[in-house]
């Protein structure tokens, strides 16, 4: 009997390498993420925010930063409204879950497989991003979330750690366009710094 069950596929394609290594610098497909967008109706913000709250045991965060607890990242997207993250393992069902537990006080959609996320580390992504996106990236540190464009893409950037790495989140069907910007960026830093310790 023919085995219909399904396979998922990365945003960058089956069978494609989902890490990239330039001179100390790395570039990783995360696919591991169950997200999902939450938008408070009208009046039910704090309703909202109670309720996760007392469900996930943090705040949620306020405009331009990201808070993680129990496993889930949650990062503020616009007024009244978050974007969730779990382990798609443990999680799967996150959206289904968050709609019950708001109980129509806000618009829960589910966002899996709708973006494509890549974690950047290195020694200085102040110098690579500066090149790629809109926004003082020298005053970006670990805590701080940012809705930016990056090759002419709309993305959301997370600091994780200050300097050393930064997630990147945008459209599934830009992955190759973030992901040749984003190196090319790389090669470019990697390649002024090399000039400048000669």
């Amino acid at each position: 009997m023919p085995d219909y069950r399904l396979t998922p596929t990365p945003a960058l394609g089956p069978g494609k390498a989902g890490r990239f290594e330039v001179d100390g610098y790395c570039i990783a497909e995360n696919t591991g993420f169950a997200m999902t967008s939450i938008s408070a109706r009208t009046g039910s913000q704090e309703i909202v925010m109670k309720k996760l709250k007392a469900g996930l045991a943090t705040d949620l965060p306020s405009a331009g930063s990201f808070k993680s607890n129990q496993g889930r990242t949650a990062f503020w997207t616009g007024p009244g409204q978050w974007m969730m993250l779990a382990s798609h393992d443990d999680h799967e069902l996150q959206a289904v879950d968050l709609a019950k537990r708001l109980n129509g006080d806000a618009s829960v959609t589910e966002q899996n497989d709708g973006w494509v996320c890549f974690d950047v580390t290195g020694p200085d992504l102040e110098a690579v991003f500066e090149r790629l996106a809109a926004m003082d990236v020298r005053q970006f540190t670990t805590g701080m979330a940012t809705r930016t464009v990056i090759e002419r893409v709309a993305c959301f950037l997370l600091c994780m750690e200050t300097r050393t790495h930064f997630r990147v989140f945008a459209g599934r069907s830009f992955a190759h366009s973030l992901l040749h910007a984003v190196k090319t960026a790389l090669e470019s830093t990697s390649a002024l710094t090399a000039i400048k310790t000669i």
